[in-house]
């Protein structure tokens, strides 16, 4: 990690991962990714449980989906290593900013502004973004 206020990294430019200050773990399964994946594009928003159950089962739900819901979000919360960067609202889901970033975000910050080349450079070697220009 680069020292961020965030404990979790989610790696979504490539095999989707999660880093904690002590591990690499790969996502499993297509549901979780798709979960993770989901909550990574807004970070910081309530999804509702509604809307992800929409998404994640575009074709038509099961009836089960509410609960098949909550066990994807349990195993996602235990691959996070901390159940507060995913909590629930009262009305649905949603990754907490101050404890999960994306390196989908450093990129993005790397990558735009004034200064993205120098940025860039100085970031070069780190564990989870290497850039070659």
């Amino acid at each position: 990690m680069d020292g961020s206020a965030c404990a979790v990294r989610v790696l979504l430019l490539g095999p989707p991962k999660i880093l904690t200050a002590s591990s690499s773990v790969p996502v499993a399964g297509p549901l979780q990714v798709a979960l993770l994946s989901l909550l990574s594009v807004h970070p910081g928003r309530v999804l509702a449980t509604a809307e992800l159950i929409g998404r994640l089962w575009p074709s038509g739900a099961p009836p089960s989906a509410a609960t098949a819901l909550r066990v994807h979000v349990t195993r996602l919360r235990s691959t996070l290593s901390d159940p507060r960067c995913l909590p629930f609202t009262g009305r649905g889901y949603t990754l907490d900013r101050d404890l999960v970033d994306t390196d989908a975000e450093v990129f993005e910050t790397l990558t735009t502004g004034p200064d993205s080349y120098t940025h860039l450079r100085a970031h070069e070697t780190d564990s989870y973004l290497v850039c070659r220009l």
